[in-house]
Protein backbone atom coordinates (compact mmCIF):
# COMPACT_ATOMS: atom_id res chain seq x y z
CA UNK A 1 0.00 0.00 0.00
CA UNK A 2 1.30 3.40 -0.45
CA UNK A 3 2.12 5.67 1.83
CA UNK A 4 1.79 9.36 1.38
CA UNK A 5 5.40 9.77 0.57
CA UNK A 6 4.72 7.71 -1.75
CA UNK A 7 2.08 9.47 -3.43
CA UNK A 8 4.01 13.13 -3.24
CA UNK A 9 6.77 11.62 -5.02
CA UNK A 10 4.31 10.39 -8.27
CA UNK A 11 2.72 13.62 -8.14
CA UNK A 12 6.20 15.73 -8.23
CA UNK A 13 7.32 13.41 -10.86
CA UNK A 14 4.15 14.54 -13.30
CA UNK A 15 4.26 18.49 -12.42
CA UNK A 16 7.04 21.25 -12.84
CA UNK A 17 8.70 22.78 -10.37
CA UNK A 18 10.21 26.19 -9.65
CA UNK A 19 12.54 27.14 -6.70
CA UNK A 20 11.71 30.71 -5.38
CA UNK A 21 13.90 32.19 -7.25
CA UNK A 22 12.13 31.04 -10.52
CA UNK A 23 8.65 31.95 -8.72
CA UNK A 24 10.15 35.69 -8.53
CA UNK A 25 10.89 35.95 -12.06
CA UNK A 26 7.67 34.76 -13.30
CA UNK A 27 6.04 37.89 -10.90
CA UNK A 28 4.68 39.70 -13.96
CA UNK A 29 2.96 37.12 -16.05
CA UNK A 30 2.03 34.57 -13.60
CA UNK A 31 -1.17 34.77 -11.16
CA UNK A 32 0.70 32.94 -7.50
CA UNK A 33 -1.77 30.82 -6.56
CA UNK A 34 -2.02 30.67 -2.42
CA UNK A 35 -3.29 27.08 -1.25
CA UNK A 36 -2.40 27.48 2.55
CA UNK A 37 -5.55 27.25 4.83
CA UNK A 38 -7.33 30.74 5.78
CA UNK A 39 -5.17 31.37 9.30
CA UNK A 40 -1.89 30.98 7.54
CA UNK A 41 -2.71 33.25 4.58
CA UNK A 42 -3.25 35.79 7.41
CA UNK A 43 -0.12 35.70 8.78
CA UNK A 44 1.83 36.59 5.26
CA UNK A 45 1.68 36.54 1.75
CA UNK A 46 3.49 36.87 -1.76
CA UNK A 47 1.52 40.67 -2.17
CA UNK A 48 -1.05 39.99 -4.83
CA UNK A 49 -1.16 36.52 -4.81
CA UNK A 50 -4.84 34.56 -5.20
CA UNK A 51 -6.11 32.74 -1.82
CA UNK A 52 -8.07 29.43 -2.21
CA UNK A 53 -7.36 26.82 0.33
CA UNK A 54 -6.18 23.41 -1.03
CA UNK A 55 -9.29 21.65 -0.41
CA UNK A 56 -11.53 24.26 -2.61
CA UNK A 57 -8.86 24.71 -5.47
CA UNK A 58 -10.97 22.46 -7.64
CA UNK A 59 -14.19 23.77 -6.94
CA UNK A 60 -13.28 27.64 -7.16
CA UNK A 61 -10.15 28.00 -9.28
CA UNK A 62 -12.24 28.43 -12.75
CA UNK A 63 -14.12 31.41 -11.23
CA UNK A 64 -11.10 33.31 -10.25
CA UNK A 65 -8.26 32.19 -13.28
CA UNK A 66 -10.79 31.84 -16.34
CA UNK A 67 -7.87 31.95 -18.97
CA UNK A 68 -6.38 28.06 -18.70
CA UNK A 69 -3.34 29.46 -20.60
CA UNK A 70 -2.16 31.70 -17.64
CA UNK A 71 1.15 30.99 -16.27
CA UNK A 72 0.13 29.88 -12.46
CA UNK A 73 2.97 29.70 -9.82
CA UNK A 74 1.06 27.53 -6.88
CA UNK A 75 2.53 28.03 -2.97
CA UNK A 76 1.79 26.36 -0.08
CA UNK A 77 3.64 26.50 3.34
CA UNK A 78 6.57 23.99 2.24
CA UNK A 79 5.94 23.03 -1.09
CA UNK A 80 3.71 19.55 -0.78
CA UNK A 81 -0.32 21.10 -1.38
CA UNK A 82 1.17 22.95 -3.74
CA UNK A 83 2.46 20.19 -5.62
CA UNK A 84 -0.47 18.24 -5.60
CA UNK A 85 -2.72 21.63 -6.13
CA UNK A 86 -0.30 22.09 -9.17
CA UNK A 87 -1.36 18.85 -10.02
CA UNK A 88 -5.02 19.08 -10.01
CA UNK A 89 -5.08 22.32 -11.96
CA UNK A 90 -3.52 20.20 -14.89
CA UNK A 91 -5.76 17.58 -14.93
CA UNK A 92 -8.73 20.58 -15.31
CA UNK A 93 -6.65 21.60 -18.01
CA UNK A 94 -4.73 24.15 -16.81
CA UNK A 95 -1.57 24.52 -19.26
CA UNK A 96 0.86 26.29 -17.63
CA UNK A 97 0.92 25.77 -14.06
CA UNK A 98 4.41 24.88 -11.57
CA UNK A 99 4.80 24.24 -7.80
CA UNK A 100 7.00 26.59 -5.80
CA UNK A 101 9.19 24.10 -4.40
CA UNK A 102 10.13 25.33 -0.76
CA UNK A 103 6.96 27.25 -0.36
CA UNK A 104 5.85 30.59 1.09
CA UNK A 105 8.75 29.72 4.36
CA UNK A 106 11.51 29.47 1.81
CA UNK A 107 10.37 32.58 -0.02
CA UNK A 108 10.30 34.43 3.37
CA UNK A 109 13.61 32.83 4.55
CA UNK A 110 15.28 34.19 1.28
CA UNK A 111 14.49 37.97 2.05
CA UNK A 112 11.43 38.07 -0.79
CA UNK A 113 9.05 40.41 -0.62
CA UNK A 114 5.78 39.60 1.21
CA UNK A 115 2.90 41.12 3.71
CA UNK A 116 0.19 40.46 5.96
CA UNK A 117 -2.88 40.52 3.58
CA UNK A 118 -5.64 42.51 5.60
CA UNK A 119 -8.21 39.76 6.33
CA UNK A 120 -11.10 39.63 8.84
CA UNK A 121 -11.29 38.34 12.38
CA UNK A 122 -13.18 35.25 13.42
CA UNK A 123 -15.91 37.42 14.10
CA UNK A 124 -16.27 39.09 10.88
CA UNK A 125 -15.37 35.74 8.83
CA UNK A 126 -18.93 34.61 10.98
CA UNK A 127 -20.77 37.23 10.69
CA UNK A 128 -19.95 37.87 6.46
CA UNK A 129 -19.58 33.95 6.18
CA UNK A 130 -22.11 33.72 3.06
CA UNK A 131 -21.52 36.86 1.97
CA UNK A 132 -17.92 35.38 1.47
CA UNK A 133 -18.53 32.57 -0.45
CA UNK A 134 -19.32 34.59 -3.60
CA UNK A 135 -16.30 34.47 -5.24
CA UNK A 136 -17.09 38.27 -6.61
CA UNK A 137 -16.71 39.13 -2.53
CA UNK A 138 -14.15 37.01 -1.21
CA UNK A 139 -12.48 37.63 2.17
CA UNK A 140 -9.68 39.19 0.02
CA UNK A 141 -11.94 42.06 -1.33
CA UNK A 142 -14.11 42.06 2.18
CA UNK A 143 -14.71 45.72 3.22
CA UNK A 144 -17.68 47.81 3.42
CA UNK A 145 -20.55 46.49 1.86
CA UNK A 146 -23.32 49.13 0.91
CA UNK A 147 -26.75 47.69 1.49
CA UNK A 148 -30.03 50.23 1.24
CA UNK A 149 -32.00 50.22 4.30
CA UNK A 150 -35.37 49.54 3.98
CA UNK A 151 -38.44 52.39 3.86
CA UNK A 152 -41.38 52.47 4.91
CA UNK A 153 -44.06 53.26 2.65
CA UNK A 154 -46.98 55.88 3.54
CA UNK A 155 -50.03 54.46 3.11
CA UNK A 156 -48.70 50.53 3.11
CA UNK A 157 -51.23 47.98 4.23
CA UNK A 158 -49.04 45.89 5.83
CA UNK A 159 -47.61 48.53 7.90
CA UNK A 160 -43.63 47.25 7.73
CA UNK A 161 -40.67 48.35 6.45
CA UNK A 162 -40.78 47.61 2.06
CA UNK A 163 -38.73 48.27 -1.38
CA UNK A 164 -41.14 49.74 -3.35
CA UNK A 165 -42.11 52.73 -5.14
CA UNK A 166 -45.92 54.45 -4.65
CA UNK A 167 -47.04 56.89 -6.35
CA UNK A 168 -45.71 59.10 -9.47
CA UNK A 169 -42.74 60.49 -8.09
CA UNK A 170 -42.00 57.09 -7.06
CA UNK A 171 -40.48 59.04 -3.45
CA UNK A 172 -39.26 56.29 -1.13
CA UNK A 173 -39.22 58.02 2.61
CA UNK A 174 -36.73 56.43 5.84
CA UNK A 175 -38.69 53.71 7.62
CA UNK A 176 -39.89 55.25 11.20
CA UNK A 177 -37.68 53.68 14.18
CA UNK A 178 -39.77 50.87 15.90
CA UNK A 179 -41.87 52.12 18.58
CA UNK A 180 -40.58 51.90 22.30
CA UNK A 181 -41.11 48.47 24.20
CA UNK A 182 -42.63 48.29 27.53
CA UNK A 183 -40.37 46.20 30.16
CA UNK A 184 -41.29 43.52 31.66
CA UNK A 185 -41.79 44.22 35.47
CA UNK A 186 -39.91 42.14 37.49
Amino acid sequence: MATFRDLLSQVKQSIREVDPEGAEAQRDQAVFLDVREADEYAQGAIPGAVHIPRGYVELQIEGRVQDKSQPIVVYCAGGARSALAAKALGDLGYTDVVSMAGGFNKWKDEGRSWSAPRTLDADQRNRYQRHLLLPEVGEARAGVLLVPAPVQVPGCRRGHARHHRHGRGGRLEPAAPDPPQPRPHR
